[in-house]
Formats: C-alpha cells, structure tokens, sequence
C-alpha cells in the first residue's frame, strides 16, 4: 500500500510540470464553525449572537475565485458574481475583510494585499510552507483526496506572534499545486482547507476556461512578513486605552 502510495505521488509531480503550462479557475466557497456562538459567554448576547451569524451567512455565501495561469495565479473575492448579496446587512463589511493573493510559483513568491490604515503588500516565499503528507484519505464528491498538515506564524492582535494549525485535503487525480490563501506547493488540488474556525472547500473546477485569465502582479511597496509583523500593534491591557482611546 504504502509503495503504490509512492509511486502515485511520483507520477503527480510529474504531471505538474505540464499543468504550469494551462490556466483555469477554481471557485471556492467558505464554511465557518460557529459553534463558539453556542457558548456560556455569547449566551447571554443575543444581539452579538445575530450579528456574527448574519455576517457569517454572507461570508460563507460567496465566491472566491482562485485563477492560474502558467507559473502565476491570484485568489480573490469575486465582486461581479456576488452582487446579488449586496443588499444585506453586513455585505461591505464582509467583503473588504477577503484578502488578495498573489502567487508565482517560477520565482518562489507569494504576496499576500492588506489593507488597513494603509495597504500593504507583504511577500513572503512559497517554500515558507512545509507540508507534511499523511496517509489519512477521504472521498470529496467523487475524488479520492490525502491529508496534510502544517503550521505558519501569524501576528495576533492581543497574544502577539503565534502559530496557526493548517489541514488541507488535496486530490492527486486533479494536478495543480495549488489552495486557497496562496496554500500550495502540494502534489494535487487542495479541495479542503481549514483555518481556524474557517474551512475553504471547491465549489467548482474549469480546466477549460472559455474566457481570458490575466494574472496581475499587485502594483506597490513590497513589505516582508517579518517587517509586517512587527509594524501591527500588540494588544495589551498596558496600552488598550492607546487604541480605543480614555
């Protein structure tokens, strides 16, 4: 079992180099575990509790679109097909909170768009994120898909530098290296990812795009991870009332 799991994966990464000569797009819809609102202390905030969930219906009603194109692709929000929820309560709320990015693959780069007082492009190295394959599998629809497993360091606003647990299923049978929030770098199509509370999972595949896909490089400053991490505040109850004022 274990040696036609091998061969298998070689035979993936094989069929890689011929997919960074196609394009298409993936679209991905999000889940988010709301079981957190269940407890002790949003129970007794009814009025908190309605507005995460409203918020989280929005959020896990709309498409994201992952394109690729050669070496490059980019992961984003798609306005155009989501504006059919622009007249609920909470919708620019929710989609200014979706991230672009940008990755390439030739040069081992991905670029993540942050906005906040000011836009950021924070860069950081595709190989930045070290997968570990398990032999776990699980059917997705029809596709056969392997777990993997890693963690990143993300910046916390009150408990500063932590590390986040990532699990991705990707299906081999489907060859592009490629995820969700610039996941990558594994030998098949992360059609499951989870984030925390959120799971991103394919809502559908075009291999065969009748349309143009242009992958734009995002235009600006370049700011690495490190430099990012250490211009975001840390949260503490010394300096809190800095931030939300006397």
């Amino acid at each position: 079992m274990v040696k036609k799991y091998f061969i298998l994966l070689f035979f993936v990464s094989q069929s890689l180099i011929l997919v960074s000569q196609t394009k298409g797009r993936i679209i991905y819809r999000l889940k988010t575990d709301l079981s957190d609102l269940k407890s002790e202390k949003f129970r007794q905030d009814k009025k908190m509790v309605d507005i995460m969930t409203r918020l989280n219906k929005v959020r896990d009603s709309v498409n994201i679109n992952l394109d690729f194109n050669g070496e490059k692709s980019l992961f984003y929000v798609d306005k155009e097909t989501n504006l059919g929820l622009s007249n609920e309560r909470g919708y620019d709320a929710v989609m200014s909170s979706f991230k672009i990015h940008y990755r390439n693959d030739k040069t081992e780069k991905k670029i993540k768009v942050e906005s906040s007082d000011k836009t950021y492009l924070v860069y950081s190295n595709t190989s930045d994120v070290v997968w570990e394959i398990t032999k776990e599998t699980k059917k997705i629809d029809v596709f056969l898909c392997l777990k993997a497993t890693t963690k990143i360091k993300d910046k916390h606003y009150t408990k500063g530098i932590i590390e986040k647990d990532v699990v991705a299923w990707f299906c081999p049978e489907i060859p592009i290296s490629l995820g969700p929030n610039n996941y990558g770098g594994l030998p098949g199509l992360i059609m499951e990812l989870n984030e925390g509370l959120l799971t991103y999972y394919v809502k559908n595949v075009n291999l065969k795009p009748d349309f143009d896909i242009d992958i734009e490089k995002p235009k600006g400053t370049l700011i690495s991870q490190k430099d990012y991490f250490g211009e975001m505040p840390t949260i503490t109850k010394k300096n809190i009332k800095e931030y939300i004022g006397n």
